[in-house]
């Protein structure tokens, strides 16, 4: 028999899972995006074990309206939460509102988890699969204050555009199971928490709104030289790179993205690049946690860019990435500490 979170997991899965299969290209995409998940999770829950009373925030989106375009040009930013918006909250966004954008957003999740099922349905994706809807309050962040508005203001930010069936590669079901089964050993809290944030992004924003290349903050931690910094923090699962240079890649795209965002506020803002170092695609065994600064990375990555995995992006499309030899990483914290 199932235990009542059991059966909430698995609802949360499956309907994650079409969220996620319906904005994707490529069945690679959909792995990616699972693949960063356990990571996140992971490390949030380490870093706040060792600084209870700092409020680490997940998720912070940016996304242009305009097709084609790079994350951080003129986007739309957003993050989701419980919580009501507080001072730290504050500082954060007018930090961030020093990016020339279209409008800042914070959307608060009122629902309770528990009551999961029992959330108002619509299909959202227009695709015949009603998803569960949580109630939302939404503010704007203006001249330094947030203000209540409605998730249509925010929605409509985004033109919309008729969704293209053809153009959304199947998962295969193997591939479907293997990483809702992987999902399932976390809690039903952070599961709901990543449906609402995925039912955003994917569902609201996904093939229905014209947009150019989303991009977000994975977690962003308070830092601890300046009371009103921040360090965001890049997550990856990770094995070595096989061919010379051994070390660790980030996407081209992104990398100037972090650096943009770094450089809002630096050193008050900063960015961290995390890597769960695992030992191989297959067997995918803890190795450990490693950390670097973007500017150490920057300082010490490769001349020479490689051609990474198709990741995210559509099958057999280039995905140009900096490497950085493993011995500029240092060591994060043990897993079991």
């Amino acid at each position: 028999m199932f235990s009542q979170s059991d059966k909430l997991k698995i609802s949360a899965l499956e309907f994650m899972h079409v969220l996620i299969a319906n904005n994707v290209l490529s069945e690679s995409a959909y792995v990616s995006r699972y693949k960063g998940f356990g990571a996140e999770y992971e490390l949030a829950t380490l870093l706040k074990k060792r600084n209870p009373d700092r409020r680490i925030y997940s998720s912070c989106w940016l996304i242009p309206t305009v097709r084609k375009a790079e994350s951080t040009n003129m986007p739309v930013v957003y993050m989701i939460d419980q919580l009501e918006p507080d001072h730290s909250l504050q500082n954060l966004y007018s930090t961030l509102d020093k990016l020339p954008n279209k409008g800042l957003f914070y959307v608060q999740n009122l629902s309770d988890f528990s009551d999961f099922e029992n959330w108002d349905r619509s299909d959202v994706m227009k695709i015949g699969t009603p998803l569960p809807i949580p109630k939302f309050r939404v503010f704007t962040f203006v001249d330094g204050n947030f203000q209540i508005t409605n998730l249509s203001e925010l929605l409509g930010k985004f033109e919309d555009c008729g969704r293209n069936p053809n153009v959304v590669s199947r998962v295969e079901k193997a591939t479907k199971d293997v990483w809702l089964k992987k999902c399932a050993q976390y809690p039903i809290e952070y599961l709901i928490d990543l449906y609402v944030d995925r039912l955003l992004v994917d569902g609201f924003l996904g093939f229905g709104k014209i947009k150019g290349q989303p991009a977000d903050i994975d977690l962003i931690h308070p830092n601890k030289t300046y009371p009103d910094g921040f360090t965001f923090i890049e997550v990856k699962e990770k094995d070595l790179s096989k061919t010379p240079p051994v070390g660790f890649g980030l996407d081209v795209p992104r990398f100037k993205c972090m650096k943009i965002l770094k450089d809002l506020s630096y050193p008050k803002t900063d960015y961290a690049y995390v890597v769960k170092q695992i030992s191989d695609q297959t067997k995918r065994e803890f190795v450990d946690w490693l950390c670097i600064s973007l500017t150490k990375f920057d300082s010490n990555k490769e001349e020479k860019v490689v051609q990474g995995r198709p990741g995210m992006r559509a099958k057999n499309t280039p995905s140009p990435v900096y490497i950085c030899q493993k011995q500029h990483f240092q060591q994060l914290f043990k897993a079991s500490s």
